[in-house]
């Protein structure tokens, strides 16, 4: 090729340039640039009777040329990928980042105290040199209420929305589901008194047990006729699905497994029942010999062991599934009440006398003991599902509420909050799902069932109303949602109640 046409070229290429900053004529200009720029064709004619190789050349030339025109007209190959993952990663940006909660309210004054500028060594905190003087004064606060009341899932700033189908569940029975917001608020219950549970048959007799099904909507409730019943929950009719009559034993406690398949029935016999829940069949096991009867005991959250108490201080734990004996503890009183934790990991024990036991479950031995302050005999137990507290019972008729955290570290703890609201001996003490509510009550006097709100420990006046007419309180027990709760009488009714604050089961 000349070198005259080269230079014709390249001014002719310039050209194109300019036209492809115009942005009104860029598909035009890209058109024209290709119709006028030069090629390799148009070289003399006589360079066809060339040698081969050099035809080669040419050929490669021209290649070489159209790929450099087409950098020019439609630019680099290499940089609009380049490009696309550019905007590629710009549009992942633009999607919206999950949001994070915030606290409704943060006061930036108290950001600027530390403890050293609030609290001052006295003779009732003593020194400070177990405090961090130079922490925030707010965190302390803080710190200090989780201790006595663990954080509620709707103050968990990371919580996640689910899909709550508990709410379907009081649809189909007749409630409307509405949300709860925030804590549970003191002095007052939002409840109303429904049906009596078990209206359809009245035929447990003096009831002895009552127990909310752990994912449906029905309930168990035994009594000293020896009859166990399975009523369904809409509040209205509450209809029985099926009853079990066991000849000659008078139940005297019964507890569902957690997976909801399986009721243990005990008395005062040497032997006991499975009530197979599927099939509606019942079946007779014999107990090891040095085990006289199982008419007090329970069931770990785990489903895996049955804790009972023996004559003499004893606490016997047996494999559910094979219901065999596996371990014997031993404590100084006879056993009166039994408690697991959440993790099944501990058992607590109380006793005929003041002291109370706690158990390690995996190294099957005494981890503690500490005395029921003000307690002459024991008689009930019951931990809160947050593991944060721990309610005692006695037969003086007072109600001791722990910090569990003080319970485990020392011999002699104090009480967090003491209740006098009885005075005939506690039958039974309780704690919601939420740790929110406490329910207390003695068999001994009739209306003698009170509930008591937490952190606060004050009592909901409006419960259960004047003239409730709920009759001498034995047992209770809330549905897993602390939607419902039901009251057993050592009359041959039970109570319901909807607690209208907990919209779910």
């Amino acid at each position: 090729m000349d070198s005259d046409e080269h230079s014709d070229s390249d001014a002719e290429l310039k050209e194109i340039l300019e036209e492809e900053n115009k942005k009104e004529q860029e598909a035009e200009s890209s058109k024209t640039a290709v119709e006028r720029a030069p090629s390799p064709s148009d070289d003399d004619p006589n360079d066809g009777a060339k040698s081969g190789k050099k035809g080669r050349k040419r050929d490669a030339a021209q290649t070489e040329y159209e790929k450099y025109l087409e950098k020019l007209v439609f630019g680099d190959k290499t940089a609009l990928l380049e490009n696309l993952k550019k905007a590629a990663g710009e549009d992942d940006e633009s999607v919206p980042k999950k949001k994070t909660r915030k606290p409704a309210w943060q006061d930036s004054d108290d950001e600027e105290f530390r403890v050293a500028d609030v609290v001052r060594p006295n003779k009732f905190n003593g020194s400070l040199k177990h405090l961090d003087t130079e922490k925030k004064y707010s965190e302390l606060l803080k710190s200090r209420f989780q201790r006595l009341q663990a954080t509620p899932k709707w103050a968990d700033l990371d919580r996640e929305p689910e899909e709550d189908s508990d709410e379907e569940l009081l649809k189909t029975v007749g409630h409307l589901a509405n949300k709860s917001t925030g804590a549970l608020p003191a002095n007052n219950l939002d409840f109303k008194r429904l049906k009596d549970l078990n209206r359809a048959t009245y035929a447990e007799g003096s009831i002895t047990a009552v127990q909310f099904h752990p994912t449906s909507t029905v309930a168990l409730v035994t009594g000293f006729s020896g009859i166990a019943s399975i009523y369904s929950i809409d509040g209205q009719k509450n209809e029985k699905l099926h009853n079990v009559q066991f000849q000659n034993f008078p139940i005297k406690c019964a507890k569902m497994l957690p997976n909801g398949l399986e009721v243990i029935i005990g008395g005062s016999r040497q032997h006991f029942f499975s009530y197979d829940l599927m099939s509606g069949e019942a079946s007779r096991v014999p107990l090891p010999k040095m085990i006289t009867k199982l008419d007090k005991f329970e069931v770990s959250p785990c489903g895996k062991y049955l804790a009972t108490c023996g004559r003499f201080g004893e606490v016997y734990i047996l494999d559910v599934s094979s219901k065999e004996l596996l371990h014997t503890f031993q404590q100084t009183n006879p056993c009166s009440a039994l408690q697991f934790t959440e993790n099944s990991s501990k058992l607590i024990a109380h006793s005929t006398g003041s002291d109370v036991t706690i158990f390690d479950m995996r190294q099957e031995r005494v981890e503690h003991v500490f005395t029921d302050e003000g307690c002459i005999t024991g008689k009930a137990l019951s931990l809160s599902p947050n593991g944060r507290l721990l309610a005692t019972g006695s037969n003086e008729g007072v109600v001791n509420v722990y910090n569990y955290s003080d319970v485990v570290s020392s011999k002699t703890p104090e009480p967090e909050k003491i209740i006098y609201n009885l005075t005939t001996s506690v039958s039974c003490v309780k704690f919601n799902h939420s740790s929110e509510i406490l329910g207390i009550c003695s068999e001994s006097v009739a209306g003698a069932i009170r509930a008591f709100h937490f952190p606060t420990g004050t009592a909901f006046a409006n419960f259960p109303g004047f003239q409730a007419d709920v009759g001498s309180i034995r047992t209770m027990d809330f549905s897993p949602g602390s939607g419902y709760l039901a009251l057993g009488s050592t009359g041959k009714k039970v109570p319901l109640f909807r607690l209208k604050h907990f919209s779910n089961y």
